[in-house]
């Protein structure tokens, strides 16, 4: 007897089940918040608790930004792992692919922030920056997730794009930095040869210039950072100011500026040629050491202790001989003061 079997009926494809895409099984409107409400609100959450951690380390802040951005990072993962969740009660392939990929996102925006915040290419809009960078690298990687069916290349060339677009962003990061920093030594040359005395500079071992400013009123200042891998870590610095003695105000011995022995109130200690004033006993503690470096010319040598918000120090006075440092600072004048802005490039 001739039998048949009968053959099993095909299987339906591009419905809800394993092979069915995000955008295949989510509403419309929650297409919409998936792809573009979320991503953009765990950046934004993990971004702002980024920087509250940030700002509560480095300015003492007691702990509270900590606390505040482990709540955030808590409810980031929360909503993530929800989110996950969710897609995968409605039948959705690969629901964490979208989780997976926005903290790639937030992880390179955020060291794309990073690295511009050390660029200086930031200045005061650091925080809307990160969180624009982070925000749009999300979306673009959100998006791709959105469209592309549940293959396992799907997670790979949304990661692989939000990588990309980071890399565009720090190659642009840098060209704006190069650019930046030869428009401010270009007006710092400038600016310094327009400066009609020598300027101060300190040649004691173990300092090196980190930065230059020159103000028409409050004349040349010149920061040293230590060559010694802890202080430096600490922010600790030294402030080098070169200005002119106001031939018109005769109450003060050049150095002597505001010092008790002049009529000032300033506990000032005379060491040779070099004036002493050791405020160490202050809220604020600063030493300053001041010498004339030639005829109506003060060279003031400050020590800058790096502090909180309310200006309570981070770190004690360093034993550092103010005397001796004050000692070896010398006068540059014309191409030699210019060479040394080449220095700090």
């Amino acid at each position: 007897m001739r039998t048949t079997s009968e053959s099993p009926e095909p299987r339906e494809s591009g419905g809800v089940g394993e092979s069915a895409g995000i955008s295949d099984t989510a509403p419309r409107l929650s297409g919409v918040v998936w792809v573009v409400v979320l991503p953009a609100v765990l950046a934004l959450v993990v971004t702002l608790s980024v920087v509250l951690a940030l700002l509560d380390v480095s300015h003492g802040g007691g702990g509270a930004g900590v606390l505040a951005a482990a709540g955030g990072f808590v409810l980031a993962g929360a909503v993530l792992c929800w989110f996950r969740w969710w897609m995968r009660r409605r039948g959705a392939a690969r629901p964490g692919e979208l989780p997976v990929v926005v903290s790639v996102a937030v992880v390179t925006g955020a060291g794309v922030g990073f690295l511009r915040f050390e660029w200086s290419v930031l200045e005061r809009v650091a925080p809307l920056v990160l969180a624009l960078g982070c925000v749009g690298l999300a979306l673009a990687g959100a998006m791709v997730v959105w469209v592309m069916p549940p293959r396992r290349v799907r997670v790979v060339f949304a990661s692989g794009l939000v990588l990309a677009l980071g890399l565009a962003l720090v190659g642009w990061s840098w060209l704006e930095k190069r650019a930046d920093d030869e428009r401010k030594n270009r007006e710092l040359s400038e600016r310094l040869a327009a400066v009609d005395y020598p300027v101060a500079v300190l040649d004691a071992p173990g300092w090196e210039p980190v930065a230059m400013e020159v103000g028409s009123q409050s004349g040349v200042l010149v920061t040293y950072s230590p060559l010694d891998q802890q202080l430096k870590g600490e922010g600790f610095t030294l402030k080098l100011r070169t200005e002119p003695v106001d031939p018109e105000d005769a109450r003060w011995r050049p150095g002597w500026e505001n010092c008790s022995e002049d009529g000032g109130s300033l506990p000032c200690e005379g060491h040779g040629a070099v004036v002493l004033v050791d405020q160490t006993e202050r809220y604020t503690p600063y030493m300053n050491a001041r010498v004339e470096l030639v005829e109506g010319v003060v060279a003031s040598l400050w020590t800058d202790v790096p502090g909180d918000f309310e200006g309570r120090p981070l770190m004690g006075m360093p034993d550092v001989d103010m005397v001796e440092l004050a000692e070896q600072i010398s006068p540059l004048e014309g191409v030699e003061a210019q060479r040394m802005v080449e220095e700090l490039r």
